[in-house]
């Protein structure tokens, strides 16, 4: 997917762009002119190998140390525990890593970050920046998002906090993805549409980000389905909100809340 000159004209952006100005809307991003028949995108119910995973980050065998916490699984060893909520998601912590990172320097704390995923084979070669890395408190937070033949998926993230000791957190969702389906969506509500019909100046934001890419809205029944198809979405980010990021079908153009 490309965010070119095709589709949706640079005048009616820029009409769009008063409109909204008027609304007391800003736009402080580029608008994707993306207006191509898309399809869905279809997901399998593959999972997590735990055995592997338990052993890269923690050092231990299959079934060590392994305990129940509510409908969590929780492995620990030391210092460092991995804490699975569901098929295809977990979280590390390390309370007490013992690396030394510059994180003065964001290159080098994304160099070190790369290199402990790599060594604990953990491929993130298909994952791109979502948004510029975050100081919090004593640490940085990189988020990534999966890209799958130029459209981003949501649900598959990828978010770490590093400190000049290392990694103290880390988060991963990943769902398996199939393909993309033969059938496309035809009429797609366009990121000027959606902006038009959703934004009234009812509240005074700047929208900092627009993409377009898959995530699951549900509900379906994922346990009892071999393949899940998801219709894609619109993102748009916004400050001065109560909402940071509001999602829209890509479809029909409506929130999805």
């Amino acid at each position: 997917m490309e965010y070119g000159d095709e589709g949706t004209s640079k005048e009616a952006i820029l009409n769009m762009e008063k409109i909204l100005k008027n609304r007391g809307v800003v736009v402080d991003c580029k608008i994707p002119l993306y207006d191509s028949d898309t399809p869905r995108l279809v997901f399998g119910n593959g999972e997590f190998n735990i055995a592997v995973q338990v052993e890269e980050l923690l050092g231990l065998k299959p079934g060590s140390n392994e305990k129940f916490e509510g409908e969590e699984k929780v492995f620990q060893n030391g210092h460092r525990k991995l804490i699975y909520s569901g098929p295809n998601r977990f979280t590390y912590l390390n309370e007490m890593p013992e690396d030394t990172v510059d994180i003065n320097d964001m290159n080098e704390a994304e160099k070190y970050l790369k290199k402990f995923l790599k060594e604990r084979k953990l491929d993130n070669s298909t994952y791109v920046q979502d948004g510029m890395p975050e100081r919090q408190g004593d640490g940085i937070v990189f988020t990534y998002l999966e890209k799958y033949k130029g459209f981003l998926v949501y649900d598959n993230y990828l978010k770490a906090v590093v400190t000049e000791k290392g990694v103290t957190r880390l988060e991963v969702s990943h769902r398996e993805i199939i393909r993309l389906s033969p059938e496309k969506i035809s009429d797609i509500s366009t990121a000027h549409h959606v902006l038009l019909e959703n934004f009234d100046g009812s509240d005074k934001v700047v929208i900092t980000a627009i993409d377009l890419g898959y995530r699951d809205v549900g509900p379906q029944d994922h346990n009892n389905l071999q393949l899940i198809e998801q219709l894609p979405v619109w993102r748009i980010k916004v400050k001065e909100s109560d909402r940071e990021v509001r999602w829209f079908g890509a479809s029909d153009g409506k929130e999805i809340k």
